[in-house]
């Protein structure tokens, strides 16, 4: 089983979606609409 979110930014024109398996674990990420900030990109994929 899944669980997926839709994201609307406020700011900007980004819309993402985000699925998770039911342990939390990312199963996958979509960018519907806008484009990713250098920082978004390092806060998505490189900040542990």
């Amino acid at each position: 089983m899944e669980t997926t979110y839709t994201v609307k930014s406020k700011n900007s024109d980004n819309v993402w979606t985000f699925k998770y398996d039911l342990n939390g674990h990312l199963l996958q990420f979509n960018r519907l609409e806008g484009v990713l900030s250098n920082n978004q990109v390092n806060w998505f994929f490189f900040l542990r």
